[in-house]
């Protein structure tokens, strides 16, 4: 591949992107590609991100300095190792930096840093996108309605799962706007219309890789889509 980093992005909850970014994973891994999966949960004990979440426990989200740093050093381990990494939720940190509260100036400054950061990598930004309230509706069914609501409570200060999903289209706003600026390839799927398996085979396609996934992938994909 002649890329080294695969982001797995886009608004709310609901849309797969943890059953895709897996699946494509263990398809790459499967056509022996070195390659490394890195989740959003990871990022609590990943040394590169240390700094930063050091931050967020001081309740300083908005210390983009702390967060540019940490990009920049998991970025560089990225670019020193013979792996291509499928990174799902971390990079390019959109909901961090609005949830963190910071201006549509502060937002696009710290993407351009980014942008350039990453352009050794050669990205490619797999956008997922949909309908908010239909979407979160799926992950409800899979989680639960507690989970929502603690969500709510995480990102809104209010347990009200309207909350959430006015947060989560101000969030995709946000996203939507910052992919037309996005200067290296990206994929941009519905995932409110298409299923796991027709994604899946969509983003193989555009890597040039269009053999069809692993039989035993794609049914325990369609049992659910996840994130």
């Amino acid at each position: 591949m002649k890329t080294k980093l695969l982001l797995f992005y886009g608004p709310g909850s609901g849309s797969g992107k943890s059953t895709l970014s897996r699946l494509i994973h263990d398809t790459l891994q499967e056509k022996g590609i070195r390659i490394k999966y890195v989740a959003e949960s990871d990022v609590l004990h990943l040394d590169a991100f240390a700094p930063y979440v050091e931050e967020v426990k001081q309740n300083n989200p908005g210390n983009l300095k702390a967060l540019l740093s940490s990009c920049k050093h998991f970025i560089d381990a990225c670019t020193q190792s013979d792996q291509v990494y499928v990174v799902d939720s971390i990079l390019p940190c959109t909901d961090w930096l609005v949830t963190a509260g910071c201006t549509r100036r502060q937002v696009l400054r710290f993407h351009t840093q980014l942008n350039q950061l990453m352009a050794p990598l050669n990205p490619i930004q797999i956008f997922l996108t949909g309908d908010t309230e239909i979407l979160l509706t799926r992950a409800i069914k899979d989680r639960g309605e507690n989970w929502a609501k603690s969500l709510a409570q995480e990102r809104c200060n209010s347990d009200n799962i309207r909350d959430l999903i006015t947060y989560f289209n101000q969030m995709g706003k946000v996203a939507s706007e910052l992919l037309t600026d996005w200067p290296f390839k990206q994929i941009v799927l519905d995932t409110t219309e298409r299923d796991v398996p027709t994604c899946a085979k969509e983003i193989l396609e555009q890597l040039d890789l269009n053999e069809n996934c692993h039989a035993e992938h794609l049914q325990s994909a369609q049992q659910g889509t996840g994130r």
